[in-house]
């Protein structure tokens, strides 16, 4: 078999040159050779990490019999054109050492060569005290009303944060600067100010004092 970087820059080569192509043809011309080859390396390193997996969903090479792109590669090769073959590759193996059984699908791909934290990578910045929030965190944290989203139940809170993340995505997908989440936010997480002893036992007197508020008073009173 022909070795699969040599029969993906073969495709460049064996397409028709006449006026009767198809447009998936001509679309395949439209794909350069860097590209080509990248999601040549691409195909090797998915089939030797998810083997069987890899090649029932995607197939065994990114290009058929005649050495034309399958349709899994042209939508590929399209997709993955503005990313260096290093970022492509670097995204396949954050994949695989996340621990994912399964190949991405070529959104997630994307999302990977984008550096696009996952929501669960972001829930977490966000609820970790002192964390430092990545730019998509902050993003995120800038479409959230942040006193509903703390004090929401676990269901709503999670939909709330879904629509703030898809919409971040989004932008990130899309190109656009992303919003920064406010001052005051970040710099209230950030300085919750000193948490002495001292300051600890006046907290809780406070609180006892709220929930049992005549144990100070005197009998007399």
């Amino acid at each position: 078999m022909q070795p699969v970087h040599q029969a993906a820059v073969a495709s460049l080569t064996t397409q028709p040159t006449d006026s009767t192509k198809s447009p998936n043809e001509t679309d395949s011309i439209s794909v350069d050779t860097r590209t080509i080859g990248t999601l040549s390396r691409l195909w090797v390193a998915g089939i030797a990490a998810y083997g069987a997996r890899w090649a029932r969903f995607l197939g065994q090479l990114p290009v058929d019999d005649t050495g034309a792109l399958t349709v899994a590669g042209m939508m590929w090769a399209q997709r993955l054109a503005p990313f260096s073959r290093k970022t492509v590759l670097d995204a396949l193996d954050r994949h695989v050492d996340l621990g994912k059984a399964w190949p991405p699908v070529l959104p997630e791909m994307r999302m990977l060569c984008l550096g696009i934290p996952n929501i669960g990578q972001i829930r977490a910045e966000l609820t970790r005290p002192g964390a430092e929030w990545s730019q998509a965190a902050r993003a995120v944290a800038s479409y959230l009303d942040w006193h509903s989203y703390r004090t929401a139940s676990v269901d709503a809170g999670e939909r709330m944060l879904s629509a703030a993340y898809d919409a971040v995505t989004e932008m990130i997908c899309l190109g656009r600067a992303l919003p920064d989440a406010p001052a005051v936010l970040t710099q209230e997480r950030r300085d919750p100010g000193p948490r002495t002893p001292e300051v600890a036992t006046a907290a809780m007197s406070k609180i006892k004092t709220m929930l049992h508020p005549d144990e100070g008073e005197s009998p007399d009173a």
